[in-house]
């Protein structure tokens, strides 16, 4: 059975729909660009179709079905009010632009997500936390390209062979708020675009005053970065008061080396430690 427009349930003043049970699909543009706020799915759909809920820009609450499988392409593009949604363990796909320009805040993909299509997560300018959990889910070009607060959280993809200059930064960026996370292939690729784009990378991390990167690289960072950085501390240091209320950054750097990696981080989704 598949769901489209004119199968509503019921139009409440609250504008919350309720798909009705038994319904295994969502149709294409079923409800692209209407004024929903809260959408409630049965357990029994698997698919989303392509712009299901496309500019639907007053959708602030989707519930998803536990077995839902796939998430069609530009099914949630647009939907600007949406800031959280919790993705079911059984997902496989995530179709290409699905969330482009949404308001998401964090997001984490399972572990069972076969391919997370090309500019999925494209512009959504209030992300800054992304978790990737499966080793073979394939990313797309761009999956997470032009989000400006992307700063955290853990990709087990690993570092990119490829990609253009501004994924790499972006993933190398993550990489450093939690390096303990990865396997040593990774810590291996890291490592060398860091020792090769040093300064970028400490530019970006000082002038975003991220205090969990630069303690993750000082702390947990392969030997060589760790000594890179600290061969270079009183620059560093300079370059805090430059750019000014950067104390707490000062500090990390005061500390000093330590021995061994820390324990894991994690990605804490309840606030966004970029906010003014």
């Amino acid at each position: 059975m598949c769901w489209s427009e004119g199968n509503t349930e019921q139009r409440m003043a609250e504008k919350k729909l309720t798909i009705e049970q038994g319904t295994t699909a969502i149709e294409p543009e079923a409800y692209a660009e209407e004024d929903w706020t809260e959408v409630v799915l049965p357990e029994t759909v698997r698919n989303i179709g392509a712009a299901a809920f496309m500019n639907c820009a007053a959708l602030e609450k989707i519930t998803l079905p536990k077995g839902l499988k796939e998430i069609g392409e530009g099914a949630f593009t647009g939907c600007t009010s949406l800031s959280e949604i919790r993705l079911p363990e059984c997902l496989e796909v995530i179709g290409e632009m699905a969330f482009f320009g949404s308001g998401l805040r964090s997001i984490a993909v399972p572990e069972r997500v076969v391919s997370i299509g090309e500019m999925a997560f494209w512009d959504c300018p209030e992300l800054w936390c992304a978790e990737v959990k499966g080793e073979k889910t394939r990313l797309g070009k761009d999956a997470f390209g032009s989000c400006p607060k992307l700063r955290e959280g853990f990709f087990a993809t690993g570092f990119p062979e490829e990609g253009n200059p501004a994924e790499k930064l972006q993933m190398m960026l993550i990489w450093c708020t939690a390096p303990e996370l990865y396997n040593e292939e990774t810590d291996r690729a890291a490592e060398m675009y860091f020792l090769q784009n040093e300064e970028l990378i400490m530019e970006q991390i000082l002038e975003a005053n991220n205090e969990k990167a630069l303690r993750g690289l000082l702390l947990n960072s392969p030997e060589r970065i760790q000594s890179r950085i600290l061969q270079h501390r009183e620059h560093y240091i300079r370059r805090c008061t430059e750019l000014g209320k950067r104390q707490g950054m000062q500090a990390i750097f005061l500390v000093g080396k330590m021995d061994g990696r820390q324990k894991p981080g994690n990605c804490h989704f309840e606030e966004d430690p970029f906010a003014l």
